[in-house]
Order: structure tokens, then sequence, then C-alpha cells
């Protein structure tokens, strides 16, 4: 039996990205940009939508405390819509990233009045079209109607 070899020796790359969800796609076009080569591998087709929790760092969640912290990561996630639009016309890739909002029941007084403070934090600190609105009844009369 004989064997063989490849000998041809290949440059490392300078960045090999694990996970091509919307974050590794966008660092890998980025990197890719500057001039850098660069792997990107995900256990399933790039760009397939799922950015698992990283997505979720521009998050600022509540919008009470305001701060630096929180100031950056919403002109991060802010930003987010536009800045994918870039990717996806400049890769062909689609992201399958939309934001849509949710809804989320409300399980008693404490956490009522925390959310309606949340609210008033909201239209104090964020900016645009988004919003934290507390409502008593179901804006969905298609869903699964209030438990009483």
């Amino acid at each position: 039996m004989v064997s063989y070899q490849n000998t041809i020796k290949r440059p490392a790359p300078d960045f090999i990205i694990i996970g091509a969800g919307i974050v590794g796609l966008w660092t890998a076009y980025y990197a890719a940009k500057a001039g850098a080569s660069v792997v990107l591998i995900d256990r399933d087709r790039l760009g397939s939508g799922a950015s698992n929790g990283i997505l979720g760092a521009l998050m600022p969640h509540q919008p009470i405390n305001w701060n630096d912290k929180k100031q950056y990561q919403f002109e991060g996630l802010t930003s987010l819509p536009d800045e994918i639009a870039i990717l996806e016309a400049n890769t062909g890739i689609e992201c399958g990233y939309r934001r849509c909002g949710r809804i989320m029941p409300i399980a008693h007084a404490e956490k009522r009045r925390q959310s309606a403070d949340w609210s008033t934090g909201a239209i104090k600190n964020w900016s645009g079209d988004y919003v934290w609105q507390v409502k008593d009844e179901n804006p969905r009369t298609d869903w699964v109607s209030s438990v009483g």
C-alpha cells in the first residue's frame, strides 16, 4: 500500500470564527474587509439566524438605572437592523434576524408595578420606535384569553 501526504503548506488564517449566526458573519465580514484571512465554521448553514445569546449582550435590559454601559448596549441594539441589512447585501447571505417584540404576561401586582416603572424608564431613556408598554388586556384578541 502506498500512502500520500499533502505536503502543500498553507498559511494559518488570522481568525477562525466558530458560529456563523449574525455575530459570526458580522465579525468575519469586517475582519475580511480589513484584510484578514478568515475561516468561518458553523454546524448548520452560514447565516442560519441562530445567534444563541451573544446577540442578547446588546440588550440593555430594563430601561431604569440608566448608565453609559446601557446606553452603549442600546445604541448597538438599535444600529443592528441597518448593520444586518449591509451584511446581507454585501454577502448575499440571509441572516434571519428580524426584530419582532414580545408580549409577556404579568403574574402579580409587584411585577406589574415594576413593569410600569420600566415603561417610564423606556420613555425617558430609549429613543426611536422602542417602547415598553404595560396593558391590562391582551392586545391580541386572537390569542389565548386572559385568565381571571
